[in-house]
């Protein structure tokens, strides 16, 4: 569990935490969250239900129901919400996203981070 909060240490109420977790609930997750919420930052949950241990952590929840009858949990019903959420974020950062992603990549490129193949 210490990972995570490693992890956290600089969070600050400049923040915005995104956690999902769905049943068999994550007691680490959830504990990220509240600690995120004690220090100010925004924290929304991304679950199944609004009975969720996470929802009680968090100011806000988006709720990815799966009634998939499946021996594994699919995850496309949360990953399509990170994904709208992370267009919605490229659209009001703009430019400034740009110029961090085109940073990332000339740093990627110099230390060779992915392979490049041949088409």
């Amino acid at each position: 569990d210490s990972e995570i909060f490693d992890q956290m240490i600089h969070i600050s109420a400049k923040d915005a935490v995104i956690a999902m977790s769905f049943p068999r609930y994550s007691s680490a997750t959830v504990k990220a969250l509240g600690y995120a919420r004690t220090v100010g930052a925004a924290t929304v949950a991304i679950t199944d239900r609004a009975s969720s241990p996470l929802c009680h952590k968090a100011e806000y929840a988006l709720l990815a129901h799966s009634d998939m009858v499946s021996l594994v949990d699919s995850l496309v019903a949360p990953m399509s919400l990170i994904n709208a959420l992370l267009a919605a974020l490229s659209r009001k950062k703009g430019k400034e996203l740009q110029n961090t992603l085109n940073q990332l990549e000339t740093v990627w490129e110099q230390n060779h981070v992915y392979e490049k193949i041949d088409d």
